[in-house]
């Protein structure tokens, strides 16, 4: 999933193996950030989300915001989301 708020923008992908997902975000602004990114996926049983909040450095393009594995494989991505505190 590509999604883009005012000027940020976050990238939830899926590992080939299926059993992990990487997280990236772009910051446009020449101050760090803060911000959350949220995906979710269908999983056998349900939904299966992954949640992420940190710094994200200056003018950072593609930066790897976090990577989580589980046992069995993610299914399909359902949504996501991001909130991005920008700086003053």
């Amino acid at each position: 999933m590509v999604s883009s708020g005012a000027s940020f923008a976050f990238v939830c992908t899926i590992a080939l193996d299926g059993k992990s997902v990487s997280v990236k975000v772009s910051n446009p602004y020449p101050q760090e950030t803060y911000c959350t990114v949220n995906c979710h996926f269908k999983v056998s049983g349900g939904m299966a989300s992954v949640s992420c909040t940190k710094t994200v450095p200056a003018s950072a393009v593609d930066f790897v915001f976090c990577q989580r594995a589980i046992d069995e494989p993610y299914g399909k991505l359902d949504s996501g989301n991001e909130e991005c505190v920008k700086s003053l």
